[in-house]
């Protein structure tokens, strides 16, 4: 979620972009594309009464569509 409330895809980050945390705001230092697909294991999450979840060491404010 960005700072002014609305949703942006992963893809259209870039640096300096700021995001809404659980403390207040962070902004975006580095962006950087895999050259090669990622290969592991995913898990699709699916939080009750919920479309939106806290990811990572700053809690950034996401969701999954």
């Amino acid at each position: 979620m960005t700072n002014s409330g609305g949703w942006l895809a992963v893809h259209d980050l870039k640096t300096g972009t700021p995001l809404k945390t659980s403390k207040g705001i962070v902004s975006v230092t580095t962006v950087a594309r895999r050259r090669k697909p990622y290969v592991g294991k995913v898990f699709n999450m699916r939080v009750k009464d919920s479309d939106c979840y806290l990811v990572g060491k700053d809690a950034l404010v996401v969701r999954d569509y």
